[in-house]
């Protein structure tokens, strides 16, 4: 593969990560945490995928959360609830 091909692979996930991840074979686990270690996912036979909230409106969200929840949490939350996150089987937070 040349590396105008690999760079072309990369920025096509870059632009649609979630497309990418529905496409996994392997079940997903999310985190938000930088510390969180990937070798061990990979090891336990998930996917690691450090996930960050995308939504703007958090509509769905707010029925589940209090208003002073991080607005991170919430957004990630909405991701999940409205689909646009694949369904993770662990998702991971640090005190949000």
């Amino acid at each position: 593969m040349e590396l105008k091909e690999i760079v072309q692979q990369f920025k096509e996930i870059l632009d649609n990560p979630f497309e990418y991840l529905k496409g996994l074979k392997r079940p997903i686990i999310a985190y938000t945490c930088t510390y969180v270690p990937d070798e061990i996912i990979w090891g336990l036979g998930f996917h690691p995928a450090r996930i960050i909230g995308t939504s703007e409106n958090l509509e769905i969200a707010q029925m589940h959360l209090q208003p002073y929840c991080c607005p991170v949490g919430k957004s990630i939350l909405q991701d999940l609830l409205s689909k646009n996150l694949p369904t993770a089987h662990v998702v991971f937070c640090k005190h949000m």
